[in-house]
């Protein structure tokens, strides 16, 4: 007899597909009226032992602006397209995919620098936004609901060698929406569900120059959820090996690899994701990673 598949369990898998918390980021804040722009198209797939795998095609832009000498702004605007095989238990029609594409949640930022040399030491401050996607359907693009979170991020540099940098944070969720298609199933199982659990979030990070052009990092990356009353746990742990490219002082192109090593709620998971990096103004110095640039580079520099 075949096994019936849980829209639950399809519903988690959609839902915690997405870009690591920390896929950029820097214990070093961008120096005033400097600028950091990167685009991260992204393709990954969750696999479990139902029928139903769900492939992700994600595009996120990010862009940070020093505005002055000790702080930054961040924005990160992401683009879903989540798809998966109909199943027959659940969709109607029975054959075909169920695709599902949207904006999800914008993110906005804000980094205070306390310490710069030779230790880092930085705080972000930061919350999301859902940009109205839809809520009562599966796969799931997104939770629907505001986070606020805040994180202490701390960085050595290693000369023109390159850089090591950890951080760790809080991110506090908000309650769902009564039409969250996780509060309906909640319903018709006679539970009672009204949050994501709140995440404790860390990541830490080396990156060496292994040529005048070629940076080397890796990353562990990690969002694990907090046991609450009626919310959803929602975890996972990603290794993240990238190797960038400097084309030239202003621009670089990247190849990361994501990697989940433990997750909660969902199946392993994997996903690459290319980058292009691209620096204006006076960046940080070229050992610091991606936000660096090479030395002598004037501050009048307004674009590559």
């Amino acid at each position: 007899m075949k096994k019936a598949i849980n829209p639950t369990v399809i519903g988690l898998l959609a839902g915690l597909l997405s870009s690591p918390a920390w896929a950029s980021e820097s214990a070093w804040v961008l120096p005033k009226n400097s600028s950091f722009i990167e685009v991260l198209p992204q393709v990954g797939r969750y696999q479990n032992d139902e029928p139903s795998a769900v492939t992700e095609f994600a595009w996120k832009t990010r862009y940070e602006l020093g505005y002055v000498e000790n702080a930054a702004f961040a924005l990160e605007i992401p683009l879903r397209s989540l798809s998966r095989n109909v199943s027959p238990e659940i969709d109607n029609p029975r054959t075909g995919t169920v695709t599902h594409n949207g904006f999800t949640d914008l993110w906005l930022g804000n980094y205070i620098q306390f310490l710069r040399e030779p230790l880092a030491l930085s705080l972000r401050t930061g919350l999301s936004v859902p940009l109205g996607y839809s809520l009562d359907s599966l796969p799931i693009l997104g939770e629907g609901q505001l986070n606020l979170d805040a994180a202490l991020l701390a960085g050595y540099g290693l000369g023109e060698w390159g850089y090591v940098q950890a951080g760790a944070g809080y991110r506090l969720r908000t309650g769902y929406s009564r039409q969250h298609i996780r509060v309906q199933q909640a319903e018709l199982a006679k539970n009672t569900l009204e949050k994501p659990a709140d995440q404790f979030l860390f990541f830490a990070e080396t990156g060496i120059w292994l040529h005048p052009a070629i940076l080397f990092s890796l990353g562990i990356d990690g969002k694990v959820g907090l046991n609450q009353s009626n919310a959803l746990v929602q975890s996972a742990i990603y290794i993240q090996p990238r190797l960038a490219w400097r084309l030239n002082p202003y621009v670089d192109l990247s190849l990361q690899l994501d990697q989940a090593l433990w997750s909660q709620n969902a199946p392993f998971a994997t996903a690459g994701t290319l980058g292009a990096h691209f620096r204006f103004g006076n960046p940080l110095p070229k050992g610091l990673g991606l936000r660096g640039g090479e030395s002598g580079i004037e501050t009048s520099t307004t674009a590559p």
